[in-house]
């Protein structure tokens, strides 16, 4: 039985209380209480119902696809929907709640709508974003660096001797603990974070000597420099462990997750504009303090969930880095 049928073919053969129903999308092909069903009504559930549960439903049937959703899905919940008001459902604190979501889901949809269609972000401004935070898109070789900083060169040897012969991130993280100079790093195995050949870091106030990168360069991920690495008067100890490649995206290949965060971002601003606004007209005589008299238990365990981030794609270098040979980035 095809499923992927027309409005007209499908609703043109049904019959309802024996009246033939037209198929014009505001024709009435049945009246559930004092609620009228619509011809559209019905096309609209038919394109938002899994065609397989369609199928399934018509199993046995000789009616048309459209006469079981009409009568199968449209009318039932039609009839559930008056038996709830009938018993007062939809004054119960669980219903309400549920009203009252979908009610505000409606309203982000539409402002999300009616913001994009007002102000939807132009090819110019996806550009200018992309121009003025093109280091999110262009990153030479990174190097992910863990370092452990001492006096002289024989003391460096001797640490780089131990930490070969193990080879371990625990026995490193021990060898950082007792002996770097480096007390910002020094409880977090010295790591100085992924590093570029100018010293910079992913992190701005990160920075290293240009001659560790270098160092690093020279040896593959997993490995530590088999020398000490002059530093500042003093010896570095170096362990490369691991490393994010040169990345170069275009403007073309980010073009559609700029325009969608900046149009995200113009949501958001609107959103929070109307919050605004609506609090001011309608937000009266607020007592938070009495939210203190409260139990601690009524709360238990659970903790706020948070707002959920924009879904965008990720430029290469914002993604996970290359794992070393024991599995480590």
């Amino acid at each position: 039985m095809k499923l992927e049928i027309s409005l007209h073919a499908a609703l043109g053969a049904c019959l309802v209380t024996g009246l033939s129903i037209a198929a014009a999308a505001d024709s009435v092909v049945a009246h559930v209480g004092e609620r009228t069903v619509t011809a559209k009504a019905v096309s609209q559930r038919i394109e938002k119902t899994p065609a397989a549960h369609i199928q399934s439903l018509s199993e046995g049937s000789t009616d048309s696809p459209a006469k079981v959703v009409l009568d199968r899905l449209v009318i039932p919940e039609l009839l559930g929907a008056l038996e709830a008001e009938r018993r007062g459902l939809e004054k119960t604190p669980r219903v309400a709640d549920r009203v009252r979501e979908i009610l505000r889901q409606a309203a982000d949809r539409a402002v999300r709508a009616e913001t994009i269609a007002k102000e939807p972000a132009t090819p110019a401004q996806v550009q200018e974003y992309f121009e003025a935070n093109r280091s999110k898109y262009e990153q030479p070789l990174r190097i992910r660096i863990w370092r452990i900083l001492v006096d002289d060169e024989a003391s460096a040897k001797k640490l780089i001797e131990e930490a070969k012969a193990q080879n371990r991130p625990a026995k490193w993280s021990d060898l950082a603990r007792e002996h770097s100079l480096d007390k910002a790093t020094h409880m977090r195995q010295g790591d100085l974070g992924f590093v570029r050949a100018d010293g910079s870091t992913d992190s701005p106030r990160v920075r290293a000597e240009p001659a560790l990168f270098r160092a690093a360069e020279g040896v593959k991920n997993g490995e530590i420099v088999s020398e000490p690495v002059p530093e500042a008067g003093k010896f570095a100890v170096i362990w490369r462990r691991g490393s994010l490649p040169p990345s170069k995206r275009t403007l073309a290949q980010e073009s559609n997750a700029i325009k969608e965060l900046l149009e995200r971002q113009r949501v958001d601003a609107a959103s929070d504009a109307l919050i605004e606004a609506l609090r001011k007209q309608y937000v009266k005589d607020e007592k938070p303090e009495l939210l203190d008299t409260l139990p601690d238990k009524l709360f238990g365990d659970k903790l706020p969930r948070p707002r959920p981030a924009v879904s965008v794609n990720l430029p290469p270098a914002m993604r996970k880095p290359e794992a070393g040979p024991d599995g480590n980035r």
